[in-house]
């Protein structure tokens, strides 16, 4: 309740907490506890927005979905808390590779989602490869697999890119897998 006997000056200190406290409720509903990065729920809320920006200034966004290789066995033969190093390592390499701007999200488990504003298919090319090094150089495996706008558009684009770099990135783990056999 505000009393009418509140002065400026507290007005503006109870502004000051009920703003941090909004900042506080906003990182609980979009930010992985885990990793930092952007949750589903933020992904969800995030692609159409990016998307329609994207098709507004015509520029070129792409969808990177990454998969961990081997985090069930982990979790399996180690633990828990030895799976999520592996999470959280993604996750660092992750934002040691994106720009600013970018952004990352983890989507579940062992998956994770990055909307990159590129230079079309020669930009996301660049990014998957500097993505797939920072895996590699700590030691994570993991499959790519991208999109871009270019691919798809209409109503349904966001779903359609989704799928297609959701695809590649099965693709990928499927060709690593024989690879390994």
């Amino acid at each position: 309740m505000i009393s009418a006997n509140l002065t400026r000056e507290e007005l503006a200190r109870r502004l000051r907490v009920s703003e941090k406290k909004m900042r506080l409720l906003q990182k609980l509903v979009y930010e992985d506890a885990l990793t930092g990065l952007g949750n589903r729920r933020y992904f969800d809320a995030a692609f159409g927005d990016e998307l329609a920006l994207a098709e507004r200034q015509g520029i070129k966004l792409s969808v990177f979905v990454i998969d961990v290789n081997g985090l069930k066995r982990i979790n399996d033969t180690k633990g828990h808390k030895f799976g999520d190093r592996l999470i959280r390592k993604t996750a660092n390499a992750i934002k040691a590779t994106v720009r600013r701007g970018d952004l990352a999200f983890r989507y579940g488990g062992d998956e994770f989602v990055i909307l990159a504003f590129t230079k079309g298919r020669t930009g996301a090319g660049s990014l998957s490869r500097r993505l797939a090094g920072a895996m590699e150089s700590r030691g994570i495996s993991a499959a790519i697999g991208s999109a871009g706008i270019w691919e798809a558009s209409g109503s349904s684009a966001a779903r359609r890119l989704f799928r297609l770099a959701d695809k590649r990135m099965y693709d990928r783990k499927l060709k690593m897998k024989k690879g390994a056999a």
